[in-house]
């Protein structure tokens, strides 16, 4: 693979991950919240 291939796998690869822990964090704070009422 070329230089440039590497670099677009690795920053979708990052952002994929950003997207999915946000997700999960988001999740996570809102069943903490529903488990506090």
């Amino acid at each position: 693979m070329r230089g440039w291939m590497w670099f677009v796998v690795l920053w979708a690869g990052g952002v994929l991950g950003a997207v999915t822990l946000g997700y999960a964090f988001k999740l996570f704070m809102n069943l903490t919240l529903f488990a506090v009422k």
